[in-house]
């Protein structure tokens, strides 16, 4: 029997390929920064050859880096992939001349170089996961006109008071939290990044302010448990449950329990709400080992907001396609 592997398997640590997102922006920046150094032709052809080669082979260089990733997501990351771009290309050629200019310029500007990627990277995934949260939107919006004419029992602490009220005002309001959620990200994502100087470059300041654009992610996060579970519990029954909707047949039950509908895509949902929330747990302390200035753990801020983005994203993404869009009434109640 063969056992599985570690990469099968999916543990162990991070590395510096499983965050594409990051290293495409810190090609633009390098690249962008570089272009200021000088206007010798020579050194200009060699750095656009440089560059044109590593966006044309950028998986293949990423598949290089092997490099941890707990303490070079961050100042070092720059010069740890101009190396490998170099090593994969330049070294073939005449660029050992090249090479030093654009390595001192690096050693310099490191922390700009960094500071600006992560930015970009942070703005890129926002307007990925804005969306995929308003397609979520537009789903709430259609289930509130299919359950128009659908009356539920007005309840107070799942209690119900005597009254009904049609279940439109229900997903109304999901999709009103919903929205509100994107009006957060958008705002947080404006306010990140836009007093950056680039002569004042402060990591713990800049992962205080992205830990404030994660807080919205968690908000998001909230609101799609909030969501799943309302829809779970108006599912269940008839027995345990008020059985007032019918989920789509993900994964439907086994022959003991015919009928039975696990609710697969709601507990995707828990899991991923629970992430979300132990990355913010773990970017928080992360800020807070950064005692005098060290920014000791400042590379888990930016892995964490990257996987919460990631992970939430696809989430959204599933929920709705496969769940949201199949909720229909219970007619035979």
């Amino acid at each position: 029997m063969e056992l599985p592997t570690q990469s099968s398997l999916n543990i162990g640590p991070r590395k510096l390929s499983d965050y594409p997102e990051y290293f495409h922006r810190l090609l633009d920046c390098m690249q962008t920064s570089l272009s200021r150094v000088s206007t010798d032709p020579v050194f200009l052809q060699q750095q656009n050859e440089l560059f044109d080669h590593a966006k044309a082979n950028e998986e293949a260089i990423l598949l290089s880096l092997t490099e941890d990733v707990f303490g070079n997501l961050g100042e070092e990351s720059p010069r740890i992939l101009m190396e490998h771009i170099f090593t994969s290309y330049g070294a073939h050629y005449s660029y050992e001349q090249t090479f030093k200019i654009i390595a001192a310029h690096i050693r310099q500007f490191s922390i700009q170089i960094d500071l600006q990627a992560r930015a970009l990277c942070v703005d890129d995934l926002q307007s990925l996961l804005i969306e995929e949260t308003k397609h979520m939107s537009d789903t709430l919006n259609m289930l509130s006109k299919r359950f128009e004419k659908v009356s539920s029992p007005i309840r107070s602490h799942l209690v119900e008071t005597g009254d009904t009220a049609s279940l439109s005002k229900t997903f109304d309001i999901y999709a009103a939290g919903v929205r509100q959620s994107v009006q957060m990200i958008c705002q947080a994502n404006k306010s990140y990044g836009a007093n950056y100087n680039p002569y004042h470059c402060d990591y713990l300041n800049d992962s205080c302010s992205l830990l404030c654009v994660h807080a919205s992610i968690q908000s998001l996060s909230t609101q799609l448990w909030r969501l799943a579970s309302d829809l779970r519990l108006r599912a269940t029954g008839p027995r345990g449950g008020f059985k007032e909707i019918v989920l789509p047949a993900v994964a439907p039950g086994s022959s003991i329990m015919p009928g039975k509908l696990n609710p697969v895509m709601a507990e995707m949902v828990y899991s991923t709400s629970d992430q979300v929330d132990a990355n913010h747990a773990s970017m928080s302390m992360a800020i807070k080992s950064g005692w005098l200035e060290s920014a000791a753990s400042s590379s888990i801020i930016l892995r964490n907001f990257i996987e919460s983005s990631r992970l939430l994203r696809r989430t959204i993404r599933s929920f709705t396609d496969k769940c949201l869009v199949g909720v229909v009434p219970n007619t035979e109640k």
